[in-house]
């Protein structure tokens, strides 16, 4: 990085405004894809998502990821007494320990997984796109 560049936002808070107030949705229609509203239900967990070790998408090896995956568990148990759900990448499953659940890839689908979630934590994840466009914050 160089000193005095940068190449966020003035504010992570901060949303472009769009004509009329809504953002486009071209994409999405082009696409057919139609984002669901969803409102909390009392006993859906936080659904906690890995991935796989050495993607570029993220570029951690698997003990960072793991590391940073702790890390998320130690927050959400600071900041919610919600359960928290462990769902592993299909290529690189591993056990999370502390959490409440763990939903195995092989026998429950992503869309099943969510449907008991109120929310979704991922570090970069298409699994996280698709919880946003099921409603759920991410």
């Amino acid at each position: 990085m160089v000193a005095g560049v940068r190449v966020t936002p003035p504010s992570h808070t901060w949303l472009p405004t769009f004509e009329g107030g809504e953002p486009p949705t071209d994409r999405l229609d082009r696409l057919g894809i139609e984002l669901q509203t969803r409102k909390r239900v009392k006993g859906q967990s936080v659904l906690l998502i890995g991935q796989v070790a050495g993607d570029s998408a993220h570029g951690m090896s698997g003990s960072t990821f793991h590391a940073w995956a702790q890390d998320a568990l130690k927050v959400l148990r600071a900041v919610t007494d919600s359960k928290v759900t462990w769902r592993p990448h299909p290529q690189h499953r591993w056990e999370l320990e502390g959490v409440d659940a763990t939903s195995d890839p092989n026998e429950e689908s992503l869309q099943e997984a969510l449907e008991k979630a109120w929310c979704v934590v991922t570090y970069n994840s298409t699994a996280g796109l698709e919880a946003l466009i099921a409603g759920l914050p991410v």
